[in-house]
């Protein structure tokens, strides 16, 4: 959880806010993949980083980095 600013009156609110609570305007809560802009992203679950990296050792470290993957282009960040 963090703190961003409402893009409408600049207040503080908490990221998991479905709205702003001083004005009422909604808080984008979707995330985006970084490399071509697509919400179409899914988490990368712990037995899946856990599979990975017994069967590739240290080559699996990107996905182990990672918290989603793009399901559009295949970036995970």
């Amino acid at each position: 959880m963090a703190i961003i600013k409402c893009p409408e009156c600049g207040n503080q609110v908490s990221s998991m806010a479905k709205a702003c609570p001083q004005c009422g305007c909604p808080i984008d809560t979707n995330v985006y993949c970084p490399k071509c802009g697509s919400s179409d992203t899914s988490v990368i679950s712990g037995v899946s980083k856990a599979a990975s990296v017994a069967m590739w050792g240290v080559f699996a470290m990107n996905k182990v980095k990672s918290s989603y993957k793009c399901n559009s282009c295949g970036h995970k960040f």
